[in-house]
């Protein structure tokens, strides 16, 4: 029991879902254009 939560956490957390530093999480810039470094999506894949 021990060991899944902690993997699912790590999981989550760290390696699955990041704020895009690009635009701030929103997918998309101040301008109106998609955001290119997260296409639009507003999080990053490590």
């Amino acid at each position: 029991m021990k060991n899944k939560t902690f993997k699912r956490i790590v999981y989550r957390g760290k390696v699955r879902f990041r704020i895009c530093p690009r635009c701030g999480g929103t997918g998309t810039f101040n301008s109106g254009e998609t955001c290119y470094y997260c296409h639009g999506s507003g999080s990053i894949n490590d």
